[in-house]
């Protein structure tokens, strides 16, 4: 079995659009542990680390969050022979699901190791990202998805709660999941005008 990590950034650190947040960097190091444990621990030479490669920009509009996450990336000391940016674009959690199992389509001999940020958030992808894997894109990828950080307020905790719920309900029919589908994409459109971060 071969694999590939998957880091999923929470978004903007309020401070600076030239770095992520607490939470994405909480994710990046637990990915870049495990890529590490991976590609030297058990002596494999060459391990996908995927970037998701969204099109939201920060606040002020001038800063693409794939551009920044690349960065970190970089920054954190993956070499640039590993470094994938999926070419999907995307703006949020379904259309990050989407361009993760186009990947995986097209690599199934691939097992992905998901690096995401709370457990609320964890909870909700692993639902939404199944299901678009089996709905919208046909296929039925192996994914392990690690949280990383037990922080984060309360509100969004129920938010994602409330949305695994109702992803999970419209997931039992192809139709209803992708009305749902639809609908989450049109309201993360705009955040391609800007935005900052989900989980606070």
């Amino acid at each position: 079995m071969s694999y590939a990590v998957a880091w999923i950034a929470n978004g903007f650190s309020p401070e600076s659009p030239f770095t992520t947040d607490e939470f994405s960097h909480a994710a990046l190091r637990a990915a870049v542990k495990e890529y590490k444990q991976l590609t030297y621990g058990d002596g494999r030479e060459h391990v996908p680390f995927l970037v998701i490669n969204s099109i939201v920009r920060d606040p002020k509009g001038m800063v693409a969050l794939r551009d920044t996450m690349l960065a970190d990336v970089r920054k954190a000391n993956v070499p640039e022979e590993d470094i994938v940016l999926l070419p999907t674009e995307t703006t949020g959690s379904p259309t990050d699901a989407l361009a993760l199992a186009s990947y995986a389509r097209g690599q199934l001999d691939l097992r992905f190791a998901i690096f995401t940020t709370t457990p609320a958030v964890n909870a909700y992808f692993e639902v939404m990202y199944m299901a678009v894997a089996r709905h919208v894109v046909g296929c039925e990828p192996i994914y392990d998805f690690y949280w990383t950080t037990k922080n984060g307020s309360l509100a969004r905790r129920f938010v994602y709660w409330a949305m695994r719920m109702v992803t999970r309900i419209a997931a039992k029919k192809r139709w209803a999941f992708c009305a749902w589908y639809n609908f989450l994409n049109r309201s993360y459109r705009k955040r391609a005008e800007g935005f900052t971060r989900t989980v606070t």
